[in-house]
């Protein structure tokens, strides 16, 4: 009991880790934490991510784990549909929260097929004002959060947030995400697919627990395999009813107001 609280102490410091990285740092043999990570897998308190099989918080966790269960939960209840998802468009996508000026990526399918579009984006943070997800959720998220946002990106010192100074582009951004119902990764930004600078697009629509947005789902693609019109009538359908999907089973597992929104909104 002792060793596999130890290992549920450490996952519920980190994002994720491998299975090299936890028999390390709990100082275990190879057998000792294959067994831990078995039993906690199989009573719903440790999950495996598709991406990259690092070891998280799963979505039974022990809630005095609270931030990093919620998101577990929230990462592990989105997994399948986003495996389904992907056998429909073969580009992967990406579930991600809002994580004060910055998105940050819970989940991804990157890895689960031949279009493999840099696997290791988890934990990476998407810059609000830019990317696909982050103009989503900016535009998806109620007025009083989406002013607390744009208030601490005026006070942040990241360059790609200086722009928010510019309130007339900001309004603009938000109007055509809500116009035209999904938001779209800027031109040219390259953050975080570094290896692929500027050469790929992305598309988000907004998940959602009844009507409340939480999160954002997106769809990354290779612009010179396809235009984002293209993958628009290819896939905006699927994306909508995937994140409608995943609402309704975070709903079904009575998830409701995710951690991160009430402590930093309420």
């Amino acid at each position: 009991m002792a060793r596999g609280l130890r290992v549920l102490t450490l996952l519920s410091e980190r994002e994720s880790l491998g299975f090299l990285e936890i028999q390390r740092q709990c100082d275990l043999s190879k057998a000792a934490t294959a067994r831990i990570l078995q039993t906690l897998t199989n009573q719903g308190w440790v999950s495996r991510r598709m991406v990259d099989g690092h070891y998280r918080l799963g979505a039974y966790a022990p809630s005095a784990l609270s931030m990093r269960h919620a998101q577990g939960k929230l990462a592990e209840f989105a997994a399948e549909p986003l495996r389904q998802m992907h056998k429909e468009t073969l580009w992967p996508s990406d579930i991600a929260i809002c994580d004060g000026t910055k998105m940050v990526i819970l989940e991804s399918n990157r890895g689960a097929g031949p279009l493999t579009i840099n696997h290791q984006i988890m934990g990476l943070h998407p810059r609000m004002l830019w990317s696909a997800v982050g103009r989503t959720y900016l535009a998806a998220c109620p007025a009083y959060e989406r002013q607390h946002i744009l208030k601490n990106l005026a006070a942040s010192e990241h360059p790609d947030d200086s722009q928010v100074a510019d309130s007339r582009w900001v309004r603009q951004i938000i109007n055509e995400t809500k116009a035209q119902g999904y938001g779209c990764r800027a031109a040219g930004y390259p953050s975080p697919d570094q290896a692929f600078l500027g050469q790929l697009g992305a598309i988000a629509v907004p998940v959602r627990i009844r009507r409340r947005a939480i999160g954002c789902l997106s769809l990354i693609w290779i612009l010179n395999m396809a235009t984002e019109q293209q993958i628009v009538e290819s896939y905006l359908d699927l994306m909508r009813k995937t994140a409608d999907t995943i609402g309704m089973i975070l709903a079904a597992n009575a998830f409701g107001k995710p951690l991160w929104l009430d402590q930093r909104f309420s």
